[in-house]
Parts: structure tokens; C-alpha cells; sequence
């Protein structure tokens, strides 16, 4: 089996994602990993998430007169790109720790525990849950003129030990799993106040590529915190399946506007035959 796509180094991840971690700057309380618990913690991590991790770069930008075909072959699911830093997240018996992406993984800096978190299991929520990784955006939104910290779960690959990533889980299998196992769990839990956590958590939504119209005109305008287009990502494909996720980006040079919306309109006639 070929192994997943290696992380991003502190050189970049490709996706205009910083290279320096703002976490501590966000998130009170989230203490940085040193050595040499940080070289334990990241050899547990890579047992499971395979290599240095399998983050999906999110970096292609579509157009959409060249990439009809490619389309066309799979089931797509649509979501927007969160102009915010990426994590790995660490679930563990111990505590949840961030792995950020973009940075060199495993370095001084790389990784950050955030106390409070808490993610039962599904049929006993006074057990944590362990070994599981979850691909999220921090994002910083705007509620009531208060800034909101929260973490928007994106993708999971590895629940409680199993690799869904090695395991060929299509994204809606994966959606399903962090729905039902991660996501309603807390919901459900009763013996525990999760207002007071340091970060709120949501999972992100994905729609299918029949409702990219109104992504487009309602879900991005909708948004409380800053964003960058919208994800296409096959729902059928296996999480290391980058070369087939594309980013229509709204970052267009002024030049750049009629061809950009030119794309926009490719891509609604494209997925919805207006």
C-alpha cells in the first residue's frame, strides 16, 4: 500500500497556511509539548496516522474549463476553506494535544496540550476516548461581538485506534464517523458542562456538489469568521486522495475578476446543469 502524502514542512504546507503557530495566541491555557514527553507523543502519533501524518494540502486552485472530466468521474461534496491554521488533533486517554500543520512536525513549537477538552465514548460517556487523529481549522468567529475560538472538524483519520485512512473509508463514511462517534456524544453527555471548555467544537459542513449555488450565495456570506472559497472533495475517495480535492479561491487579483467569475459560473453549470 503506498504510503499517505508526507506533512508540510516549516518551509510551508502549500495551502498559504503560515508557517508559524498562532494556537498559544488564541486558545488560553494550551501549554506547549517539550522533550521529552513531545518525541514520545509523536512516535504514538505517527504509529497511527502513518509516516509524518496524511494532511491533505487543500492547495489546487480550480479552473474549471480544464478540470470538466475530472469532475464529472466522482461525487463531489462541498464545503469553504477556513482562512484559519490547521491541526492534527490527538485525542488520548491523556489529553488532547494539537499538532499544527504547517509547522515542521515533531519540533519545538510543533504541538500544544489544551486542557479541558473532554470527547466521550458513545455508549459510556464517563470514558475518554484514545487514539484517535481529527483534521481541523481553528477559526476565530464573531458571535454577539464576542471572539469565539473553535475548532471546526473537518476530517478524521483514526478513530480509537482503527486507520480509516489505511482502511480506504470513503469522506462520507469518515463524516459519518466523526457525526456519530465524536460530535453527538457530547451532545448527549449530561454529567458534564461543555460551555466551559477553552474552545468550542462543531463538525464542518459538507453539501453535495448539487448545492454549490448556494454555497456560494448563502453558506459563505453566512460565515462568522474569515474564509477563502470553497473545498471540492470527492465523497467516495479514501483521505489520501489528494490529487482529486480542489480549492476555488476568492482571493482574485482585480484583474483577475471576470475570469474568476467566469469559473464560478463553470463550476454552478458544471455540477448543476444551469
Amino acid at each position: 500500500m503506498m504510503p499517505p502524502p508526507a506533512m508540510p514542512t516549516s518551509k510551508g504546507s502549500g495551502g498559504g497556511v503560515s508557517s508559524l503557530n498562532p494556537l498559544p495566541s488564541i486558545l488560553t491555557g494550551a501549554t506547549k509539548v517539550k522533550e521529552p514527553y513531545l518525541s514520545k507523543l509523536f512516535e504514538k502519533f505517527k504509529a497511527l496516522a502513518g509516516g509524518d501524518g496524511a494532511a491533505r494540502p487543500w492547495s489546487r486552485l480550480v479552473k474549471a474549463d480544464k478540470t470538466d472530466d475530472l469532475m464529472k468521474s466522482g461525487s463531489y461534496r462541498v464545503t469553504w476553506r477556513a482562512n484559519a491554521p490547521r491541526y492534527l488533533l490527538f485525542v488520548t486517554r491523556d489529553g488532547v494535544f494539537a499538532f499544527h500543520v504547517g509547522s515542521e512536525m515533531g519540533s519545538e513549537g510543533s504541538c500544544y496540550h489544551i486542557p479541558g477538552l473532554y470527547f466521550p465514548r458513545r455508549k459510556a460517556h464517563t470514558e475518554h476516548i484514545d487514539k484517535t487523529v481529527i483534521d481541523v481549522e481553528l477559526v476565530t468567529d464573531t458571535e454577539g461581538g464576542v471572539i469565539v475560538p473553535r475548532f471546526l472538524l473537518g476530517d478524521i483519520l483514526v478513530y480509537e485506534g482503527h486507520p480509516l485512512w489505511k482502511q480506504e473509508a470513503s469522506l462520507d463514511r469518515r463524516l459519518q464517523c466523526m457525526d456519530v462517534e465524536l460530535i453527538r456524544p457530547r451532545k448527549e453527555d449530561k454529567t458534564r458542562d461543555y460551555s466551559k471548555e477553552p474552545v468550542k467544537i462543531r463538525m464542518k459542513q459538507f453539501f453535495s456538489a448539487e448545492k454549490i449555488e448556494g454555497v456560494f450565495d448563502k453558506t459563505l456570506r453566512q460565515l462568522t469568521h474569515s474564509h477563502d472559497g470553497i473545498l471540492l472533495i470527492p465523497g467516495k475517495t479514501a483521505y489520501r486522495g489528494t490529487q482529486s480535492a480542489f480549492h476555488w479561491s476568492t482571493r482574485a487579483a482585480p484583474a483577475a475578476g471576470e475570469e474568476e467569475a467566469h469559473n464560478r459560473k463553470s463550476l454552478v453549470a458544471l455540477f448543476t446543469g444551469r
